[in-house]
């Protein structure tokens, strides 16, 4: 799957990322503790960070902190953390770790609910 949108967004901005290939791995999003991918949006307008997409994350040691890391270490490295209609525990971390909620309408998918931070993590949460 992610060979074949990768293809079809060639010369976009957008690549998606298994887990332990390129950015991935530089923000600690590895196969021994992920399923799923990630995706870098670089064409984003809206500011100089590029977006750093969480969507259809699975996490293999729950409770370990590993998607926290994750999330901290693109922070540090410029990226904007979008996370798209989260749900479950992810909806929990989004709210305790103050993410900012906003409604943007996708040409494929009509409105969308996405959570996105650019700032850091506070160190106590």
């Amino acid at each position: 799957m992610v060979k074949e949108a990768n293809k079809r967004y060639e010369n976009t901005g957008i690549r998606m990322y298994q887990p332990g290939e390129g950015v991935a791995a530089e923000i600690g999003f590895m196969k021994e503790t992920f399923d799923g991918y990630i995706t870098v949006d670089s064409k984003v307008p809206r500011s100089h960070h590029p977006d750093l997409i969480f969507s259809m994350v699975i996490s293999k040691e729950k409770h370990k902190g590993n998607f926290k890391k994750c999330v901290e270490a693109a922070l540090e490295k410029g990226y904007k953390v979008v996370i798209p209609t989260p749900l479950g525990a992810m909806e929990v971390l989004v709210r305790l770790w103050k993410f900012k909620k906003r409604l943007v309408r996708e040409p494929e998918m009509g409105v969308v609910e996405i959570w996105e931070r650019n700032e850091k993590l506070e160190a106590n949460k």
